[in-house]
């Protein structure tokens, strides 16, 4: 499956960059993810490239910050402050980014795109155009665009495999 998962501005950079190397959730997907494609939220509202996820540790806001601070791209003073009163925190460990070689508006595919809150699930057997009969029928229409939208659009590849402890 692949997600659609909306970020800050702030962070978007730093991840793509390479500096931010774990993204921090309250909520996270269940399944195994493929490919996770960065949506900047607020006033930006573009699809700007892409990551493997490299396993998401979880535990206490506390346990996370622990391991995963030096690469985190946030203060512990921010990062407690976002996971006030949750006894469960996520970091998505990022890998291999990639660097899409123009933002992609979702609106100009979409017009009706309605942007996550957190994420979006598209399920594992929507890939490519070539694909339509196996996967399109679970989809909708309108997102599947996208997904294949995104997977065609040229990347650069940022290289982003290692670095920070899980």
């Amino acid at each position: 499956m692949n997600v659609l998962l909306s970020i800050k501005p702030k962070y978007v950079d730093e991840i793509l960059s390479g500096a931010k190397k774990y993204e921090f959730r309250r909520v996270i997907f269940r399944k195994s993810v493929e490919t996770i494609y960065i949506y900047c939220n607020s006033s930006v509202k573009r699809v700007f490239g892409s990551f493997t996820m490299g396993g998401i540790p979880e535990g206490t806001p506390e346990e996370i910050w622990n391991p995963c601070h030096q690469y985190g791209g946030i203060t512990g003073a921010a990062l407690f402050k976002y996971f006030k009163n949750a006894s469960k925190a996520y970091a998505i460990k990022i890998r291999n980014s990639h660097r899409f070689d123009a933002p992609i508006d979702p609106f100009t595919v979409l017009p009706d795109f309605s942007p996550p809150q957190s994420f979006r699930i598209f399920p594992r057997g929507v890939r490519r155009a070539s694909e339509e009969g196996r996967g399109g029928r679970w989809f909708k229409e309108k997102e599947w665009t996208l997904v294949n939208h995104c997977q065609l659009r040229p990347e650069i590849s940022v290289g982003l495999d290692s670095g920070g402890e899980e």
